[in-house]
């Protein structure tokens, strides 16, 4: 039997503690702050549905339910996601995120997305300008949905994503370069478009090599931090061993004068 907590209304701050739930629901009222604590990343729970919320983050350890396959956390607040947070979920098959309030969905080469079971992908209705697959290890996803954005380019679609078969990428400013090219592709690979309308361009948009620019750019920066940290750490390293160095000279220098 299918044990669930739910429906917790009017808290500030909810913990759940080494829970063995196979499914945990916690709408519609949810709490401002959620702590989940595990004795071990054994925990069975298959599905966590977040839905019709507040959160403007993803949850902290979100990756210790190490079973869990269907994750929604749709209709929240949530203003950026980096989908490395989720690698280790190895079962995933489903990510709800529509409608919230995301600008950004970061993955890079330094932080990648390793989601081997992902199916179902959804950020429709968000505020995307742009999105970049390049660095999705995700080679099962199907179902795609990115409708509703303000997106002008999914750079690397369809890309690795040898098993898709819907996307739906209307209600959009789509560079026409890339939509052009795109839609072709979509129909050697029989994806289906599945929006209510048609995909379109915006003719009136900037070109497309600028916006690849951007994108690129965009990813640098992201990748900066992690190159000024590993930059410290060998700094570190070196001072270490520089000091340690003297302090060897020093100690034969004394040797050689006794």
């Amino acid at each position: 039997m299918d044990s669930w907590l739910g429906f917790i209304c009017l808290l500030l701050v909810a913990q759940i503690n080494v829970c063995r739930a196979e499914k945990i629901w916690i709408d519609p009222n949810y709490p401002k702050k959620l702590v989940i604590d595990f004795e071990d990343g054994n925990d069975p729970t298959q599905q966590l549905r977040l839905s019709y919320n507040a959160l403007n983050k993803i949850l902290k350890h979100l990756n210790m339910l190490k079973n869990l396959e269907r994750l929604f956390l749709d209709d929240n607040e949530i203003e950026f996601i980096e989908m490395a947070e989720f690698n280790g979920i190895n079962n995933l098959g489903m990510l709800a995120l529509q409608r919230n309030k995301i600008t950004d969905i970061q993955a890079t080469l330094q932080n990648p997305a390793i989601l081997p079971q992902l199916k179902e992908f959804d950020a429709a209705q968000n505020h995307l300008t742009d999105i970049s697959f390049e660095h999705w290890n995700a080679t099962l996803l199907s179902g795609l949905y990115l409708e509703g954005n303000k997106l002008q380019i999914a750079i690397s679609l369809p890309g690795k994503f040898t098993g898709l078969r819907r996307v739906a990428l209307g209600d959009n400013p789509l560079n026409c370069e890339w939509l052009q090219s795109t839609l072709k592709q979509f129909e050697e690979r029989r994806v289906e478009i599945s929006d209510q309308y048609n995909p379109k361009c915006n003719a009136a948009g900037p070109d497309l090599k600028e916006i690849v620019r951007r994108v690129n750019l965009k990813e640098m920066i992201a990748a900066f931090p992690l190159l000024q940290n590993r930059q410290s750490e060998l700094e570190n390293v070196l001072v270490n061993q520089l000091n340690d160095f003297d302090a060897f000279s020093r100690n034969v220098s004394k040797n050689l004068s006794i």
